[in-house]
């Protein structure tokens, strides 16, 4: 379920790149600009630490869905505590494993038989300010088929939706109240080689116009966490408050209080 923080802020000067530095670094961040008309250019600045999908010029396509994440410690021993409990913790390795199982049945969808693999579970990536779970799921596809229909096959991606996809679906455009924008999309790019490299738009900013008499801008920050039937609030909240912190660190801006 998505909660979104916004706030007005001074336009960029001079352009806006991802809100990145030391503090909130990305293997999978983007900065895209939409122009769709005078005062409505759109800026989507992203960290994403999360690969949608990546497809080589060799036809293998990758994805690296990401369930489970703990905020770091500054003591060393403490950090890898929080990392080992992660590592353990069922409850994010049954999600992880749900959503990596939901990932192998969409990617088999143009899979070559006899190529889809697991590469990695449950593994934990360490960033700045969080412990992140990632599975690697793997598969070959043929030269013949479309790039864009093996990313539009696994599109929404899992890691955003829950499983079972469709009827989750339908669930959450029950429960949630409005279009969630670019928050839990994806971005990158197709290459003329027929490489691809997309990410999951998640720790991403999205800056719209404002009051024009203000001259200033809005700033939407995306979040969210995966309820399920042992979810506890307390522990949701906070997992909030953690993905919010590179981002929001970044820009010097506190997680408003409750």
């Amino acid at each position: 379920m998505p909660l979104r923080i916004s706030w007005t802020h001074s336009p960029c000067s001079g352009g806006c790149g991802p809100p990145t530095g030391r503090r909130s670094p990305s293997c999978c961040g983007s900065a895209v600009r939409a122009v769709r008309a005078v005062r409505a250019v759109v800026d989507v600045l992203s960290t994403s630490p999360e690969r949608y999908l990546s497809i080589d010029v060799a036809g293998t396509v990758r994805s690296e869905p990401i369930k489970g994440t703990r905020a770091r410690s500054a003591d060393p021993q403490a950090d890898e505590r929080l990392r080992q409990e992660l590592a353990a913790h069922p409850k994010d390795r049954a999600e992880n494993v749900m959503i990596t199982d939901l990932v192998r049945n969409d990617l088999s969808i143009h899979a070559v038989p006899g190529t889809l693999r697991t590469e990695r579970l449950c593994a934990v990536e360490s960033y700045p300010t969080v412990h992140q779970m990632v599975s690697t799921v793997s598969a070959r596809i043929s030269p013949e088929v479309p790039r864009a229909d093996v990313v539009a096959a696994a599109f929404p991606p899992g890691s955003m939706t829950g499983a079972p996809k469709i009827s989750t679906m339908d669930i959450l455009q029950r429960l949630e109240t409005g279009p969630r924008g670019p928050y839990s999309g994806v971005a990158g790019y197709f290459s003329t080689t027929g490489a691809a490299d997309l990410s999951v738009l998640i720790r991403t900013l999205v800056i719209a116009p404002g009051r024009p008499e203000e001259d200033e801008a809005l700033l939407h920050l995306g979040l969210g966490g995966a309820i399920v039937a042992d979810s506890d609030p307390a522990d949701e909240w906070d997992e909030v408050v953690t993905k919010s912190a590179g981002v929001l660190g970044a820009l010097g801006v506190e997680f408003p209080s409750r």
